[in-house]
């Protein structure tokens, strides 16, 4: 809470205290929110945009690294990654000895 002093219609802050519950605070708690909320909101689309790779690592796709380059490079485009997404959710195929 702030004490003021009111002398001739002005007010001049004699003291200022900064409670638990002051705007400042308050200000300061929302900016660590929304930062720690951007990179939570990062970290998960980083995730969700290399889908198309992770399943032809784990389902052992012969072109695995076609996926993968095709994922981080196209990607973006939107119509790659589907694309990328698609084909590693092809059967793999047998590869060869």
């Amino acid at each position: 809470m702030a004490r003021r002093l009111l002398l001739c219609g002005t007010s001049l802050a004699v003291g200022s205290v900064s409670a638990p519950g002051s705007a400042a605070n308050n200000f300061e708690n929302f900016e660590l929110a929304m930062g720690f909320f951007i990179a939570l909101c990062l970290f998960l689309c980083g995730l969700f945009y290399i889908i198309p790779g992770v399943i032809a690592a784990h389902r052992g796709h012969q072109n695995q690294r076609a996926i993968w380059l095709l994922t981080i490079f196209l990607g973006w485009t939107g119509i790659a990654w589907i694309v990328a997404l698609v084909w590693a959710l092809n059967p793999p195929g047998k590869v060869s000895p």
